[in-house]
């Protein structure tokens, strides 16, 4: 399914979507004032969040458009959120009454089909409220980059049997490239084919093949058969990254499947490559660090909301 709801408690909900029908994209757009000695104020900044909001999504949506093959006018913000503000470069709480050349704002935007939006207006809770919508996968991205030192990487989020591609760029952006289909399926079923057994034993022979937790023998055997269905991971990652002209990227792997993992256990025949295993975030958890760094009750998040309400009731 192409959406979910999730409680979050006191009544609130959060919906998470994923690609290709639901996409976020983090970015960050600028503002060059007119008077720069004069001081800003709540009128000004209204009127910037207005402007950035609708030029993020004037450019994603024609992305996202053409990669679905959809028309424009099919594409509808779900969500949006303000993540920073940056006068001349620096971040401040409250920007009024300061003066600057340039109003920077940092935000976060999911884009949706119409089809996905009326999927998801028949299945949303009857009571509550929906606080969040959210893509995880571009979240947990945003996450690693906010504490990365090296903020221009690859995120693959996979699945049992699909992964998907994000881009971190220097400049505070993370947005989707590409899926394709490859999951953590691919090493069980070899395992299972190889060894003769069922799904269950496969996966706790993956497992501990990651922790190195079986003889050297055994690591020997099974070193083969886990690193070759590689090479369909790293065909789809290569491709992606040319695609975008990336060289030599860092490649972060969340994957509950793979999450001990050590890259230097596999074949992967990639030396352009760095891989970097990670664990899968509960989707809750994702949440709640979206909305603490969001604060999607203050001032500026309640007019980007109004914003985003009016804008997709003109479209």
């Amino acid at each position: 399914m192409s959406f979910s709801y999730f409680h979050l408690g006191d009544d609130r909900y959060a919906v998470s979507v994923v690609p290709p029908k639901g996409s976020s994209v983090y970015s960050s757009k600028i503002i060059e004032r007119d008077n720069p000695k004069a001081e800003i104020t709540e009128s000004e900044m209204e009127n910037a969040i207005a402007s950035v909001i609708w030029k993020l999504f004037d450019e994603e949506r024609m992305f996202f458009s053409k990669r679905l093959d959809v028309s424009e006018m099919d594409v509808l913000m779900a969500d949006v959120r303000v993540l920073f503000v940056k006068l001349d470069g620096s971040v401040v709480v409250n920007p009024v009454g300061f003066t600057a050349k340039k109003i920077e704002i940092g935000l976060a935007e999911t884009l949706i089909t119409r089809d996905l939006s009326e999927s998801m207006k028949e299945g949303a809770p009857k009571t509550g409220e929906i606080v969040l919508t959210m893509e995880p996968a571009a979240s947990c991205a945003w996450l690693i980059q906010k504490d990365s030192k090296h903020k221009d990487f690859i995120f693959a989020s996979v699945s049992h049997d699909r992964t998907f591609l994000y881009r971190s760029e220097e400049g505070e952006r993370i947005s989707y490239i590409s899926d394709f289909g490859w999951g953590s399926d691919d090493i069980v079923n070899d395992v299972m084919s190889g060894f003769g057994i069922d799904d269950v034993n496969a996966r706790e022979m993956v497992r501990r093949y990651s922790r190195s937790d079986m003889s050297s023998d055994m690591v020997k055997n099974l070193r083969s058969i886990v690193s070759k269905p590689f090479s369909g991971f790293m065909k789809g990652v290569t491709a992606a990254t040319h695609n975008v002209k990336m060289r030599r990227p860092i490649v972060h792997v969340m994957s509950d499947d793979l999450a001990e993992l050590d890259p230097k256990s596999i074949n992967w025949g990639e030396p352009s490559l760095k891989l970097n295993f990670l664990p899968a975030i509960d989707r809750s958890e994702i949440a709640f660090h979206e909305l603490a760094a969001a604060d999607v009750e203050n001032a500026f998040n309640k007019i980007a909301r109004r914003r985003m309400k009016w804008l997709m009731c003109h479209k």
